[in-house]
């Protein structure tokens, strides 16, 4: 799960693998949520429910990012450091990107 987190916080992944772990996710935490502060053990404000609910209005969040992605993703934009590289690509900040043989 932090793989997941860290992928999405780097941008190194596509639209698609993003999209279908952030519903992963959504549905997993209002399950939880569900099962965890209607029914039994957290019935009570604390920290646990708390937490819980914090979880899955994040994970809607996250979802709601992921959906309000322009394109798939992978698209390389204007102003990215020189130091960037990225799969068989090089950017430059004067140049747009080029391929790496």
């Amino acid at each position: 799960m932090i793989t997941v987190f860290v992928l999405i916080a780097c941008d190194t992944w596509g639209k698609i693998p993003a999209l279908v772990c952030a519903i992963f996710f959504a549905c997993w935490w209002t399950a939880a949520a569900g099962v965890l502060t209607y029914d039994a053990p957290y019935l009570s404000l604390g920290n646990a429910y708390l937490g819980t609910w914090i979880a899955t209005v994040c994970s809607y969040l996250i979802l709601l990012d992921v959906m309000l992605w322009d394109g798939d993703g992978t698209e390389v934009e204007e102003g990215v450091p020189p130091a960037m590289v990225s799969e068989n690509r090089v950017v430059t900040s004067n140049e747009p990107a080029q391929e790496v043989k």
